[in-house]
């Protein structure tokens, strides 16, 4: 690495940068040595990081100015960029050969303001705000036109902005490559096209002072055929171009030659446009000028679309990561191996995890190896190794610090690439996991509730049922006592006791036999009743159809005035078993006699009948069916008959049918209604006649 300082006579001197730092300064211990009062004693250092170069201002007095800025902080050093340390110009160069070759560099005399009116054309009283000193006039036209120098230039352009991914860094790195390029150039500007409007809007511009906050004076007609036409633009001469005559803001600014080109973005539209201008006279730019700025151009365009690409990414990452973070479901990103890769919030949160403890650990080693569970394994890899997804595998596990948890566990391969073999690290899963443990705790609470329902049903049927019981115990009661009162005549008789005749001894043993068929009654009478109301869980077993249907019409005759009603019983011959609870589906056959019964008495006349019917179903179901000739049911209550708490009685609960209808679901059916003033109303449902399936959740712990 060299530096190269340019004297004023054009002669030049290189100091070759062999240590870590080298101290530019007045003071004669600098390694190089500038001798003017205005330049302070330790003025900059050049120091060696890596393989970069660094500039860096030691609080000198007059400040170091980089390419035209004056710097603050450390500025990275690139090949050909211009120092001025107050005076004296010098500049950085990465190449022996580079330097020997370098065409110098454009410096700039304080120079009186001429307000000379311009008096036509080559009248030599224009305008100018620099112009080029007369010892480096030479070297910068030999910039200006040689080829090669500019060709190495363009190659540093091109490999220092492919690094780069900060719009606002790229722009500024442009403006300083165009005035490495063109040193007459008086002032640059880069143009973006907003993608939305189409319209082009100033990123940046600067002038040949490295001033950035400026007032860049633009052709609207150029910068409007650029985006026409999308082709650069050449104007060698201004005050000699015809086609720009009618431009007032060309031909009144202090622009003697300009370059306009854009780059393209991928729709083949222009993207963004770089504008130079110089006010020298003679300084004209050139048709490999403009070429050369073509390339600038497309090279730009392309680090400019590559750092649009970077934002996007990054912004969508930023998007995404964003919902992960804030997503109420725990998510976890796994590798090949099983290796947690990442986890969203919610994952640690819930199961007790810290981030230490968990990224690049096994799946199976976090926490005490609840995730440690042959079905997950077997599933996981299956979905890794298949590419077939996971949906919902239920698992129920205990965590140390968050207790019972259940999961709905999902997963898929984040690249849906078949190719991508097991082994390979882009093979990874997102797992995702929904905890329904409060799902489950409520149907589980719901479940209770139905149960004490249910039992609060049974129960609120005593009452009414008791006055058919006493009715009903009634005269098996007399019957008893009128026989063992008979008994007892008979054994207080001693004529009649000493030398029992065969006759007495039929008569005591027939009575005997009454009273214990009576009481036999009795006993299973009441203990149909206890069994009815009885506490108990769901206990289904193949029953028949035909005792079920008995029963609960014995019931119903006890809890309502059905007595003179007519029952019709269509039961067909040869049913199978039904799988049921016994005792639940007694419940709903006699709910709905019970209500049949009452349908009936609430018409004036009283008359009708009930029909029960039981057949077997096409899918081999056995339907049961309870019919009335009753008034029907109200349109408006119809659609609302299975709903809590309605009911069309007076004294009702409205409960009756809701429960009804949960026991027939639980059962697998559904318990329908069909109802009308003209025809009654009747109630069915259908019983199977297979075992039910086993549920397959798996549960661990």
């Amino acid at each position: 690495m060299f530096l190269k300082l340019h004297h004023s006579d054009g002669s030049e001197q290189l100091f070759r940068l062999t240590r870590k730092s080298t101290i530019v300064g007045r003071h004669p211990d600098c390694e190089v040595n500038l001798n003017d009062p205005a330049v302070s004693r330790h003025h900059f250092q050049i120091y060696q990081v890596g393989e970069n170069f660094f500039a860096e201002d030691l609080n000198s007095n007059n400040g170091t100015v980089i390419n035209g800025r004056t710097i603050d902080n450390p500025t990275r050093l690139y090949h050909l960029d211009s120092i001025l340390c107050c005076d004296f110009q010098l500049t950085f160069v990465t190449e022996p050969d580079s330097a020997s070759e370098f065409e110098g560099t454009r410096q700039y005399k304080k120079k009186k303001r001429s307000k000379e009116k311009e008096t036509g054309e080559g009248s030599g009283s224009e305008k100018v705000v620099a112009s080029l000193s007369t010892d480096s006039q030479s070297e910068s036209k030999r910039l200006a036109h040689n080829t090669e120098a500019k060709l190495r230039a363009l190659s540093t352009i091109s490999s220092d902005m492919g690094g780069m991914l900060d719009g606002d860094h790229l722009v500024s790195h442009l403006l300083t490559a165009i005035f490495n390029l063109y040193p007459q150039a008086r002032s640059a500007v880069v143009l973006l096209v907003d993608p939305r409007t189409r319209k082009p809007n100033i990123a940046g511009q600067r002038n040949h002072k490295g001033e950035d906050e400026i007032n860049t004076p633009l052709s609207s007609t150029i910068v409007k055929r650029v985006m026409e036409t999308g082709d650069g633009i050449l104007i060698e001469n201004v005050l000699k171009d015809k086609q720009f005559e009618s431009s007032e803001s060309l031909q009144t600014s202090l622009i003697r030659s300009m370059i306009c080109v854009p780059w393209k973005g991928q729709d083949g539209h222009p993207a963004g446009i770089i504008h130079i201008d110089t006010d020298i006279p003679g300084e004209y730019f050139t048709k490999d000028d403009l070429d050369v700025s073509t390339t600038v151009a497309a090279q730009a365009g392309l680090a400019f679309q590559r750092a649009r690409l970077y934002e996007e990414v990054h912004h969508a990452y930023q998007y995404a990561n964003r919902i992960v973070e804030t997503a109420r479901s725990p998510l976890v990103v796994v590798n090949a191996g099983f290796q947690v890769v990442t986890a969203n919030r919610s994952f640690y949160e819930r199961f007790g995890l810290k981030l230490a403890t968990t990224e690049g650990k096994e799946l199976w080693e976090l926490g005490d190896g609840q995730w440690n569970h042959p079905s997950l394994r077997s599933r996981l890899e299956q979905t890794l190794t298949t590419n077939r997804e996971l949906i919902d595998l239920e698992l129920e596990a205990e965590f140390p610090k968050t207790g019972r948890h259940v999961l709905l566990i999902s997963a898929r391969r984040i690249r849906e690439d078949s190719r991508v073999a097991r082994s390979t690290p882009e093979a990874e899963l997102l797992i995702s996991i929904q905890d329904i443990t409060m799902r489950v705790q409520a149907e589980e609470k719901v479940h209770e509730l139905n149960t004490e329902l249910s039992h609060a049903s049974r129960s609120s049927l005593i009452g009414t049922m008791a006055a058919g019981i006493a009715h009903e115990l009634h005269q098996p009661l007399t019957s008893i006592v009128n026989f063992s009162g008979g008994c007892q005549t008979v054994l207080e008789d001693d004529s009649r006791v000493n030398g029992l005749n065969p006759s007495v001894r039929s008569d005591l043993l027939s009575s005997l036999q009454d009273i214990e068929s009576e009481a036999m009654r009795c006993g299973k009478v009441m203990k149909s009743i206890r069994n009815f109301i009885k506490r108990r869980e769901v206990n289904r077993q193949f029953h028949s159809i035909k005792e079920i249907i008995s029963d609960a019409i014995k019931l119903a005759r006890l809890s309502t005035d059905g007595g003179d009603i007519q029952l019709n019983t269509d039961v067909d011959n040869d049913l199978p078993d039904v799988w049921v609870d016994k005792i639940q589906v007694t419940q709903v056959i006699l709910n709905l006699l019970v209500n049949a019964f009452e349908a009936i008495n609430e018409q004036p006349s009283g008359d009708g009948k009930v029909t029960l019917r039981c057949a077997l179903t096409e899918d081999n179901d056995v339907e049961v069916t309870v019919y009335d000739t009753g008034p029907g049911i109200k349109e408006e209550i119809l659609e609302r008959v299975f709903n809590q708490f309605i009911t069309t009685k007076d004294d009702g609960l409205g409960i009756g049918l809701a429960i009804s209808r949960t026991i027939a679901e639980a059962h697998g059916k559904q318990l329908n209604v069909d109802s009308n003033s003209d025809n009654g109303t009747a109630f069915s449902f259908t019983l199977g006649t297979r075992e039910a399936e086993v549920s397959n959740a798996t549960t661990f712990a």
